[in-house]
């Protein structure tokens, strides 16, 4: 079972949730800042890496921030 969250208005998947980020299948500049929703949940984060090869689908690492 896939889980999406809302990036920019668009529905991403993303996998290796953690208590301090994801990764989120959609590419972005590292540095970005975004918010991510959930359901009724809303929370910010930033883009730490980028991955365009590998294992996985390309995407990015996100790392969650304090309100």
């Amino acid at each position: 079972m896939d889980l999406r969250v809302e990036v920019a208005g668009r529905e991403v998947v993303a996998d290796d949730v953690s208590a301090t980020g994801m990764f989120l299948g959609v590419v972005l500049p590292v540095g970005d800042e975004i918010e991510l929703r959930l359901g009724e949940t809303r929370c910010r984060a930033v883009v730490v890496h980028r991955d365009e090869g590998g294992a996985r689908p390309p995407g990015v690492g996100v790392a969650f921030t304090r309100p």
